[in-house]
């Protein structure tokens, strides 16, 4: 496995090759395993057979701790251990992937992710990258405060970011101004 950390970019990759179960005749699958520092709650994987053009997933950088050592993951990505290695099953709409990783490759990725950013320790270093004090919540859902939210419900989304646009047309239209005309 070839592993680089480049610490301008705050990157961590891991490049590794993995057996499609769910279609043996394919040749290996070479798979890069990345991690961003300033989105520490995702991995990405890229995946590509031969000269192909890589297709990418993202999931939970926890999904992958814990499904290297008990089964995990509900929906579209789920990842569990075995004896030859790591499962990782990949679903879209009907079509369904299981690809094997080498268990220790995902073990060193996992390892060099946690020493980069620790889990639980995905928020403090949130806070100290974006220093996002000066808005609602402290999550800018217009950059990597996004990762810390499950949804967001709104009538009108700019009023997360600023000024609540859609609210203040409605105002300005009650008030006899038409807000698409300068004055």
């Amino acid at each position: 496995m070839t592993q680089h950390t480049a610490a301008v970019h705050q990157m961590i990759t891991a490049t590794t090759e993995m057996l499609l179960l769910s279609d043996p005749t394919i040749p290996a699958v070479h798979a890069e395993l990345r991690y961003y520092c300033d989105d520490p709650f995702a991995v990405q994987m890229l995946l590509s057979i031969e000269q192909s053009p890589a297709i990418c997933w993202i999931f939970s950088r926890d999904l992958l701790i814990s499904g290297a050592t008990m089964p995990s993951g509900v929906g579209d990505v789920q990842v569990y251990p075995t004896h030859d290695g790591v499962i990782i099953e990949l679903r879209s709409g009907p079509s369904a992937a299981a690809l094997l990783a080498y268990a220790p490759d995902v073990a060193e990725f996992i390892d060099r992710t946690l020493a980069v950013v620790p889990v639980d320790a995905e928020i403090e270093h949130y806070l100290r990258t974006e220093q996002p004090y000066d808005c609602a919540g402290s999550a800018k859902a217009e950059t990597l405060g996004i990762a810390l939210l499950e949804a967001i419900e709104s009538d009108d989304p700019t009023a997360l970011i600023g000024l609540p646009l859609i609210r203040t047309s409605a105002l300005l239209r009650q008030a006899g101004i038409d807000p698409l005309r300068p004055t």
